[in-house]
């Protein structure tokens, strides 16, 4: 429907309030809508044209944290599978927060993101499985539910041969560890701050707009165990 319809349907039906969703969209232009007199709050990573208050979940901060639980379950190396498209919507925030703590992992424990194209192609899952053997992480991070079943099939199996935490854990992925993006927690908060703009009276496009980040929390699976001071990982000497 044409935005500007559906701005018109609203008005007509009397509805004060407005909640934008902009999961996969960079950025969003509503310059030329009339937003007067509504409460709104948009949903997502997009940069919006005018600025809106925005509610967001913390990718980068939740990727540092995810890492550090990993670490402190004796996991080093770590390999993260990601659908390009997926980062291109969020601008690239969780690949920030890898690079970010790269400057706290060793420089041998370096391994680049393996950025999916065609996450069902079997091209991709020839990339996948080289790019595994030449890195050889010890704990794989990934989105989708294809990523642990495709080690499976490549012969890293979870939590054997290889950990695996996903990086957008919610209940259906359940028994398998994670971090929690708390995507709910988001949309509880954005009612709120459109009911807190409707109880003070204030609608159209904010002089000073909120970002709100909502923190994330680890959800535990059997797939990332901690890890026995007994096991051996080969050198990077005995990849290359």
């Amino acid at each position: 429907m044409n935005p500007r319809r559906l701005i018109e349907i609203i008005r007509a039906r009397g509805i004060g309030a407005v909640i934008f969703e902009h999961f996969m969209e960079r950025e969003v232009d509503l310059s030329g809508l009339d937003l007067s007199g509504l409460a709104m709050v948009s949903v997502g990573g997009a940069r919006l044209n005018p600025k809106l208050h925005r509610v967001e979940v913390n990718h980068y901060g939740n990727v540092i944290k995810l890492i550090k639980k990993l670490q402190s379950r004796g996991y080093q190396r770590f390999g993260v599978i990601i659908p390009r498209i997926f980062e291109r919507s969020s601008n690239f925030k969780r690949s920030a927060a890898l690079h970010s703590e790269d400057l706290n992992i060793a420089e041998a424990d370096h391994i680049p993101i393996f950025y999916r194209e065609e996450t069902d192609s079997k091209k991709d899952l020839k990339e996948l499985a080289t790019w595994l053997e030449k890195h050889q992480p010890d704990c794989v991070l990934g989105v989708g539910t294809d990523v642990p079943h495709q080690l499976d099939s490549l012969g890293y199996t979870q939590p054997d041969k290889v950990g695996f935490a996903h990086l957008g854990w919610h209940s259906s992925y359940e028994g398998y560890a994670g971090y929690n993006p708390k995507w709910s927690g988001a949309g509880k908060v954005a009612v709120n701050l459109v009911v807190d703009q409707l109880t003070r009276n204030e609608n159209g496009v904010p002089e000073d707009p909120l970002w709100v980040l909502v923190e994330g929390e680890w959800g535990d699976g059997h797939s990332a165990h901690p890890v026995l001071n007994q096991r051996k990982r080969k050198s990077k000497s005995t990849r290359s």
